[in-house]
């Protein structure tokens, strides 16, 4: 089941009631389940230290490791914010963590990543398939427009087939950067 991302499209930069000033820059950590929590650059004590929550309809499809600017957003009225702590809102991505990743091919040429924390999946560039098959694990470079807000991943290698032990297991070593399984001939050299 194919969820197909349409990004959101935020027509203004900046929340209208906060200045540049009240925003705060630093480093969002996602969930699987789309929601993420942000963390300041700095350790100014005269801004928050604490980490501040970002529902799911504020995060403007911001990625896991992201650089982002964040407004906080007002207590809400009859709940007790101070037990749960401050939530924001996303009003800038900086900078992507993200320029390659690992990927699952999906029908209608889509992409899905095999890292939970981006929970969106992305369309292949017109052109840029680079023969890959539905089923199978690629390596992917994202392209992302100025704003950040459009995304399409270009392929740039397969890995193998997905739900097979040999291609699972190539592609869990290509997204996290773990060491290649030895080769025979380097086996039999050890012996």
């Amino acid at each position: 089941m194919s969820k197909k991302h349409k990004f959101p499209k935020n027509k203004k930069k900046v929340h209208n009631s906060v200045s540049e000033e009240q925003l705060l820059t630093g480093t969002i950590n996602t969930t699987a389940a789309g929601f993420g929590f942000f963390k300041m650059d700095t350790e100014n004590p005269n801004q928050h230290t604490e980490e501040i929550f970002i529902p799911v309809k504020y995060m403007l499809n911001a990625m896991d490791g992201d650089r982002v600017k964040v407004a906080i957003l007002p207590p809400r009225p009859g709940t007790d914010d101070a037990l749960k702590g401050p939530a924001g809102k996303i009003v800038e991505i900086i900078e992507r963590k993200h320029k390659k990743l690992v990927a699952e091919v999906l029908p209608g040429n889509f992409v899905r990543p095999l890292n939970r924390k981006i929970n969106f999946d992305f369309e292949i560039a017109r052109g840029f398939k680079n023969k890959a098959k539905k089923g199978e694990w690629v390596e992917v470079e994202l392209a992302h427009n100025n704003s950040f807000r459009d995304v399409s991943a270009k392929v740039l290698r397969t890995i193998g087939e997905s739900v097979t032990i040999q291609g699972d297991l190539d592609a869990v070593v290509a997204e996290y950067g773990l060491a290649a399984p030895y080769t025979d001939e380097e086996n039999a050299a050890a012996a």
